[in-house]
C-alpha cells in the first residue's frame, strides 16, 4: 500500500499492515507531481491512499487510489477481525536526500520497534510527558521523535498543522494549551522562533516544557546555545539517517552534578551512540589531513609534533545495530553497496569522536569537493561565510572543472535588507581563515537555499541550480511537441529567467493574454484552454521552494477599442479570473497596467497618446490582416481605423506589459507570425488543448 497524505493515519494503517503482513510507502507529498508518480511507479503499490484531489488524480494513472477520508470513518462493526500474518510488515520510506536520486528505504517492525526504545528510555518518556509534533509524518523524525517512541512510553502527542509562517506566531501558546512537554524541532524552525521573539517577545514560555529535541539537520553551536538560553530547559540533538530509522546517536542528559564545562562539550557534538554500534571507517589521507590535520596544523612551527587532538581520524561514519533498515526496496545492488562485508551501514558522513568520546560530523563523503586533487569539506568554508557580516545562510557546492576537476561554488543568501557585498570581501574573509586552496573560485548571491522538508540543504538540486542544468532541464519539459506550436522566441532569455527565478526563491513567472468576444460567460473551450495552461505550467514548477506562477492579462483595452461594452467585458472577465484562481493563477486588467506605466487609455481612446516606437513591423505591414481581423471584431469603428488603433495599442501594450514584468517569460496561444502584437518579452508559442481541433483559440 501506499500512503500520499500527510497525516496521523499513517499509524493505524501499519497496525493493519502488520495484521496483513502488508508493507506500508509513505510517499512525501512535497514533491513535484512527476516525482510523486515516480515513486509510486517504483513502489507499485496494489492500493494508493490520498487526500481529496489528490486521490482522484492518482487513480487517473491506472492504479486504484481511495480518498482517505473514507478510512477515518466509523468502523463497522460487522467486519470480522483479522488473525496477524506471520512475519513483520515493513514501512517503506522514500528518502528525499541531499544528493542523488531517492531510495525506497525499507524498515522493519523490529527497527522501529528497537528505536522507538531507545529514544524513550534515555529520555525517560512516560505517561505524564505531551510531545507537541509540527513536523511532516512522511519524514522520520516525526513518525519516531513523536509517533513511535511517545508510544512505547506511553506518552501522548499533540498534532499540530505543519510549522510554517502562518502557524509560528501561535507556537507557544499552543504549547501552553495543551500542556506539552518536549518539543520536537528542526534548526530551520528553531531560527524562525528566535527572530519572531526578537519581534514580537512570547512573555514567559510555558512551565510545563521540560526537554527540547532537535533532529533531521545538523544544528550548529551559536545556535544551540541561544535557543537553548531562549527556552530555558534542555535542548538535545541526535544523529541518523531514515536508513538507521531515526536517531542512533543521541545527546546525553547532564546530570544534576554537571558543570558549564560538561554542557559547552556537547555543543557541535551528536552525543554518544545509544543500543548500536557506531565505528569511524578512515577514508584516504588527504582528507584526514585536510579536514583535520593540515588545517590544525598550519599555524604551528615545523617540526612540532601534533596534538593529541590533531591525531584524531576523520573518517567515514559507520553503523551497526537492529535500528538498520532491511535495504533499499526493489535495489540490491544499492544495498549491497551500502552495508560492509561484516555488517555496518555506509552512512556517507564524515566524523570523528572527541576526546570526552563524543561523536562529532564534518560532512558528507558525497559532498566533498575535489579540486585539484585535494579534498575539501565545504560545511568547513560555510562555517567561516556565516560569520561575515550580512551574510544569513550559505552552502558550498562543487562544480565541474575541466582543469581543477571541481570549483568551489558558494551560494549566499544575506540578511534581509542587505545588499549583497563584493565578492572579492568575502574571498579576502574567506581567505584569512581558512587554506587559499577553500577560497570560493565562484560566489554566488541567492534569495534562498532549497532545503528539505526538515531543513536539510538539498545540494543536488542546488548544483543543479547554479550550474543551470535545472533551468534547462524545466524548459525542455514544456519545450516539447505536446505543447509547442513553434520554437521559442529566445531561448536563452528564457532559460536566463528560468535560473533567475530559480535561485531568487521567487520562482518562474509566465504571462499571458486573454480576451473578450461578444461571448457574456464562460464556456468549456475557455476551461479547457485554462486546464490546457496549468498543466504547462505545473511543470516549470519547483515547490516549496520556487514555485511557478501565470498571471493572466484581461486585455479590455483591446475590448474597448472594439466597442465590446463595459459592463459585457466586466461579467466575461470576472467569470475567466474565477476560475483562473480556482487554478492558482493570478489575473490584471491591462488598463490596470497601462496606468501603472503612465499611459492613460482614455487619452488614447481620444486620440491624443500615440505610442513613441513600434516593434520593428509597421502598420503598412500588416494592415490588411489587421483591417480583416477588425470588420470581424469592430462594433464601433470604421476597420480601417480600428485596425489603426488595435496597431498603436499593441506598441503601449508592449511596454506596459515590459514595465510591470520585466523578468517574466510570454505564453501566448498565437504563432511568431503575430509577434508585433505581442509584449516585447522572450515568448513561447503553444497549443491550446488539443492539437488541430483548435490550435487557436479565439480569445487568446
Amino acid at each position: 500500500m501506499a500512503l500520499v497524505a500527510n497525516d496521523v493515519t499513517v499509524f493505524p494503517l501499519l497496525a493493519a499492515c502488520s495484521t496483513l503482513g502488508a508493507q506500508l510507502a509513505v510517499i512525501d507529498t512535497s514533491l513535484h507531481p512527476l516525482e510523486i508518480a515516480a515513486n509510486l511507479d517504483h513502489a507499485d503499490p496494489k492500493l494508493v491512499i490520498a487526500s481529496g484531489e489528490l486521490a482522484s488524480r492518482l487513480s487517473g494513472s491506472g492504479r486504484p487510489a481511495v480518498d482517505l477520508a473514507s478510512f477515518t470513518a466509523p468502523p463497522d462493526a460487522n467486519v470480522p477481525s483479522e488473525e496477524p500474518a506471520s512475519g513483520q510488515s515493513r514501512l517503506i520510506i522514500y528518502t528525499s536526500g541531499s544528493t542523488g536520486s531517492p531510495k525506497g528505504v525499507v524498515l522493519g517492525e523490529s527497527a522501529l520497534t528497537a528505536n522507538a526504545r531507545s529514544v524513550a528510555s534515555t529520555y525517560e518518556l512516560s505517561e505524564a510527558d505531551r510531545l507537541l509534533c509540527v513536523l511532516p509524518f512522511y519524514h522520520m523524525n516525526a513518525l519516531m521523535i513523536t509517533g513511535w517512541a511517545p508510544i512505547v512510553a506511553g506518552a501522548t502527542t499533540v498534532v499540530a498543522p505543519l510549522f510554517s509562517a502562518a502557524t509560528a506566531k501561535s507556537y507557544w501558546a499552543t504549547v501552553a494549551e495543551y500542556g506539552v512537554t518536549i518539543c520536537s524541532l528542526t534548526p530551520s524552525i528553531m531560527s524562525a522562533l528566535l527572530k519572531l521573539a526578537e519581534q514580537d517577545p512570547p512573555g514567559p514560555l510555558p512551565a510545563t516544557l521540560r526537554l527540547i529535541f532537535c533532529g533531521a539537520a545538523p544544528l550548529r553551536a551559536d545556535l544551540w546555545k541561544r535557543f537553548q538560553d531562549f527556552v530555558g530547559v534542555p535542548v538535545h540533538q541526535g544523529y541518523g539517517l531514515t536508513e538507521t530509522t531515526c536517531w542512533a546517536s543521541m545527546t546525553p542528559p547532564l546530570r544534576p552534578s554537571s558543570d558549564e564545562a560538561e554542557q559547552e562539550r556537547l555543543f557541535e557534538t551528536v552525543g554518544v551512540p545509544v543500543d548500536c554500534e557506531i565505528r569511524v571507517s578512515s577514508t584516504d589521507k588527504s582528507t584526514d589531513d585536510l579536514v583535520f590535520g593540515e588545517s590544525s596544523r598550519a599555524g604551528s612551527d615545523e617540526g612540532q609534533e601534533p596534538t593529541a587532538a590533531e591525531a584524531i581520524p576523520v573518517g567515514e561514519v559507520q553503523i551497526r545495530g537492529p535500528l538498520l533498515m532491511d535495504g533499499y526496496y526493489r535495489n540490491k545492488a544499492a544495498t549491497r553497496e551500502t552495508f560492509t562485508s561484516d555488517g555496518f551501514l555506509r552512512t556517507g558522513d564524515l566524523g570523528y569522536f572527541d576526546a570526552h568520546g563524543l561523536l562529532r560530523i564534518v560532512g558528507r563523503r558525497k559532498e566533498i569537493i575535489i579540486k585539484n586533487g585535494i579534498n575539501i569539506v565545504p560545511d568547513e568554508i560555510d562555517g567561516v561565510l556565516r560569520h561575515f557580516p550580512g551574510i544569513a545562510e550559505a552552502k558550498s557546492v562543487g562544480l565541474p572543472d575541466d582543469v581543477l576537476g571541481e570549483l568551489v561554488c558558494s551560494v549566499c543568501v544575506t540578511k534581509e535588507g542587505v545588499a549583497p557585498p563584493r565578492a572579492a570581501e568575502i574571498r579576502r574573509f574567506v581567505r584569512e581563515h581558512l587554506a587559499a586552496f577553500k577560497v570560493p573560485d565562484r560566489i554566488v548571491f541567492a534569495g534562498h537555499i532549497p532545503k528539505t522538508p526538515t531543513g536539510k540543504p538539498r545540494t543536488g538540486e542546488i548544483r543543479r541550480i547554479v550550474n543551470g542544468e535545472l533551468a534547462d532541464e524545466l524548459l525542455s519539459r514544456l519545450d516539447t511537441w505536446k505543447f509547442k506550436r513553434a520554437h521559442p522566441s529566445d531561448r536563452d532569455q528564457i532559460l536566463e529567467r528560468f535560473q533567475t527565478g530559480l535561485l531568487s526563491g521567487q520562482g518562474i513567472t509566465f504571462v499571458a493574454y486573454w480576451g473578450c468576444g461578444r461571448r457574456e460567460s464562460l464556456a468549456d473551450p475557455d476551461r479547457e484552454a485554462l486546464e490546457r495552461l496549468r498543466e504547462f505550467i505545473s511543470l516549470a514548477d519547483r515547490r516549496p521552494y520556487a514555485p511557478s506562477k501565470l498571471v493572466l492579462i484581461c486585455t479590455d483595452v483591446h475590448a474597448a477599442i472594439n466597442g465590446k461594452g463595459q459592463a459585457l467585458a466586466a461579467g466575461y472577465f470576472g467569470q475567466v479570473g474565477d476560475y483562473a484562481r480556482r487554478l492558482g493563477f493570478d489575473t490584471v486588467w491591462l488598463s490596470e497596467l497601462w496606468t501603472r506605466a503612465g499611459q492613460d487609455l482614455q487619452a488614447f481612446l481620444a486620440g491624443e497618446l500615440k505610442p513613441s516606437e513600434s516593434t520593428g513591423v509597421s502598420f503598412e505591414q500588416v494592415r490588411d490582416e489587421l483591417v480583416e481581423r477588425a470588420e470581424k471584431h469592430s462594433d464601433v469603428h470604421a476597420a480601417e481605423e480600428a485596425a489603426r488603433m488595435y496597431y498603436d495599442a499593441c506598441q503601449l501594450d508592449a511596454v506596459a506589459v515590459q514595465h510591470a514584468f520585466e523578468d517574466a517569460v510570454f505564453l501566448t496561444y498565437n504563432g511568431p507570425a503575430a509577434s508585433f502584437t505581442l509584449p516585447r518579452l522572450p515568448t513561447m508559442y503553444i497549443y491550446s488543448y488539443k492539437r488541430k481541433r483548435t490550435e487557436k483559440p479565439w480569445f487568446m
